[in-house]
């Protein structure tokens, strides 16, 4: 746990915070985990009570034949008590709903999440849609090692895990980006393995949802011929072997790219999407996030940038 608040608070330029919640069941939890604090409070310092006490006896040299006082009975006990009582009145996860939910699929990979909408045709990486007011749920499993999904805002941390599938249910109410971040201490670049949850009105969901589905873009054989460069390039390099571009390439590895302009990081979330941070993620891919399953490759500068602005047209 230390180790993934750690990576959460070292992301620089991206806040998660529980404070400003923007589900019902956040608030809910909050108000309980609020009305729990005192108690809490309580119990810690019961505890550290209980171990200057010891630590003070032990100094004197206590006889061990020596009556133990009160406070060693009524301490544990009310240590106890509290601790149970807090257990049983901690927020439970939300159940799924009955019907109506959009379902998603949630698949951690190392060290990048995919998001599939089975219903609605669509596959994308690193930024997840979501259209407020309507009940989600998130169908989490993991493609290699024990992941979790975290978006402090919107609900409690999940695991991910290989082979085996967990439902988390939300329903967002409240628009905008919300950050997350893998809470699991994943591997190597774990720290790196982000994601943006954007709740957006109905409206603006169904419109991203059918550029989603569209077609790619296509350069214009007449003005575009830098882009049909570029196009040629990533089919005829080993890009083609991990990336999906519907239409053109079936890459089973790396994230699906049909429409890759339309997120607004690479890298699993590491970089914003600029010519320059892609261009560097390209050649050097490898030593900016290691242990990445994409290598670093060594394309010219004349091959370069005619790929990086391709890639950018997808929109």
């Amino acid at each position: 746990m230390l180790i993934a608040a750690a990576a959460m608070l070292g992301r620089a330029g991206h806040p998660q915070t529980t404070t400003e919640p923007a589900t019902a069941w956040m608030r809910s939890a909050q108000a309980v985990l609020g009305a729990q604090s005192p108690w809490a409070m309580l119990a810690i310092g019961l505890t550290a009570a209980v171990i200057v006490a010891t630590l003070v006896r032990s100094r004197r040299g206590a006889s061990s034949s020596r009556s133990p006082g009160p406070l060693w009975t009524i301490a544990p006990v009310a240590l106890v008590s509290i601790t149970v009582a807090l257990a049983l009145t901690a927020p439970r996860r939300p159940a799924p709903p009955a019907d109506g939910a959009l379902r998603i699929a949630v698949i951690g990979h190392q060290w990048w999440w995919e998001f599939r909408y089975p219903t609605l045709g669509i596959t994308t990486a690193t930024d997840l849609h979501l259209p407020v007011g309507r009940p989600v749920v998130l169908s989490l499993e993991s493609a290699d090692v024990t992941h979790a999904f975290w978006v402090p805002a919107l609900g409690p941390r999940a695991l991910a895990l290989p082979d085996r599938r967990r439902e988390l249910a939300l329903a967002a109410d409240r628009e905008g980006a919300y950050p997350g971040q893998c809470a699991e201490a994943c591997g190597t670049s774990h720290a790196h393995m982000a994601l943006r949850v954007l709740v957006e009105s109905p409206a603006a969901f169904d419109a991203w949802a059918a550029g989603q589905r569209a077609p790619r873009a296509e350069p214009d054989s007449l003005r575009d011929g830098a882009l049909w460069k570029g196009r040629a390039i990533f089919v005829s390099h080993s890009c083609r072997g991990c990336h999906t571009v519907r239409g053109l390439t079936d890459g089973p590895g790396g994230p699906d790219l049909t429409h890759f302009a339309s997120r607004g990081t690479i890298a699993g979330g590491m970089l914003a999407r600029t010519d320059a941070n892609l261009a560097r993620w390209i050649v050097r891919a490898d030593s900016l996030k290691p242990g990445s399953g994409m290598p670093g490759f060594p394309v010219p500068r004349s091959e370069l940038e005619p790929l990086v602005a391709w890639l950018q047209s997808l929109r």
